[in-house]
């Protein structure tokens, strides 16, 4: 499988949509202009604000993009870069017909189902071959 460019995921991507498994909400992702990656509403979770996001540059055997973690401190608004080692940081989806990412941090277990509807296109060439033979006869000759 190949990673998705900006182009791709804009032109080909109808609709995005998560439903937390445990509590029924959903929430439509987004694309930020130029992005590989389709972004969840930020949150706040043990001090840090979470910024979750489906990063379609990192696909894994299936295809299925990785979903990223990033972790920003509310009060100086920068990115803790020291949790890009933490498992939180990085979560593969689950399952073989449906796309389910277990996102644990701390004590906080959300498994996210992510739908995905596609535009696709198909292009189709047809050739016709067609072979006719006649036979000519002239005015007044015995056709048998």
């Amino acid at each position: 499988m190949r990673s998705l460019s900006p182009t791709d995921l804009q032109s080909g991507l109808v609709r995005a949509w998560a439903t937390n498994l445990s509590t029924g909400e959903t929430q439509e992702l987004t694309i930020k202009n130029g992005s590989v990656c389709q972004f969840f509403d930020p949150f706040k979770c043990d001090g840090y604000e979470i910024q979750l996001r489906l990063d379609w540059k990192d696909l894994d055997n299936q295809g299925n993009p990785t979903l990223d973690a990033d972790f920003k401190n509310p009060c100086t608004g920068k990115m803790d870069k020291s949790m890009r080692a933490h498992p939180a940081h990085h979560t593969h989806a689950q399952g073989d017909r449906e796309r389910i990412y277990p996102w644990d941090f701390t004590d906080k277990l959300i498994k996210l189902r992510v739908t995905l509807n596609w535009l696709e296109s198909v292009t189709e060439v047809t050739n016709f071959v067609d072979y006719t033979s006649a036979k000519v006869t002239r005015a007044g000759e015995d056709v048998p």
